[in-house]
């Protein structure tokens, strides 16, 4: 079974019974996700609480924006292989990927997917001493991005990888006064851009972010961010 087989088989299975959903304080059932794709067309952003939308979430969104994150590192392979080769440091200081907005870990399971898709032409400077930091407002999604990261335990065994599992539950639109403690060789945003910076404040939100986050960079950080209007990756 491929990794993206068994996160479709874990996920799906959820919906085969009825289960109490704690965010929903009752005995939920797939209708709180029926209109998922209808909220998001009409720049609405879902109630993550539901512990029924989350696992939906995960079925109708995590392969096609894993494909389109995966697509962005792929094609910019030789920016951030020679950001690699720049940043190679001792073999046991940990590599630092942060992602905004984590969700399911959906740009963890890319990153993972493009590093063993290259770790072959970039064996000697291919990190494998990593820290997935997940930078949320909901703390909810952390069962399931753990059971995603857990499929994929084939491609970590295989690549000899050690993942220190992080996170920071804040909202990184507001000030914040937790700052994350070490700064990051890739911050990856999926689409947490079109979800928050939408309204007519959305030039203040976004000023805030950066405010937030821009002192948690290394030199020649990699900067990548995908949203409706554009796919960008950077390095900073």
């Amino acid at each position: 079974m491929t990794c993206a087989q068994e996160v479709i088989a874990r996920f799906a299975n959820k919906f085969t019974s009825k289960m109490k959903c704690v965010g929903c304080e009752g005995n939920c059932s797939s209708g709180c996700c029926c209109d998922i794709c209808l909220n998001y067309d009409f720049g609405n952003i879902p109630n993550y609480k539901c512990d029924f939308l989350r696992s939906a979430y995960v079925l109708r969104y995590l392969y096609v924006h894993k494909a389109e994150i995966k697509q962005m590192y792929s094609v910019n392979s030789k920016k951030i292989a020679s950001h690699l080769l720049f940043a190679k440091r001792d073999q046991d200081e940990q590599f630092v990927i942060a992602a905004a907005g984590a969700g399911p870990g959906t740009d963890f399971v890319s990153f993972l997917e493009w590093l063993h898709d290259y770790r072959r032409p970039m064996q000697n400077a291919m990190p494998s001493n990593l820290i997935f930091l997940r930078i949320d407002k909901e703390d909810n999604w952390g069962e399931q991005y753990l059971e995603v990261l857990d499929s994929y335990t084939p491609i970590i065994d295989v690549n000899k990888l050690s993942i220190d599992k992080r996170k920071l539950i804040v909202d990184m639109f507001q000030p914040m006064s937790k700052k994350p403690k070490k700064r990051f060789d890739i911050l990856s945003m999926s689409y947490v851009l079109s979800e928050n910076c939408r309204s007519g404040d959305g030039h203040q939100r976004l000023s805030i972010l950066w405010d937030n986050l821009k002192t948690s960079f290394k030199e020649k950080s990699i900067f990548t961010q995908l949203s409706q209007e554009q796919k960008v990756c950077n390095i900073l």
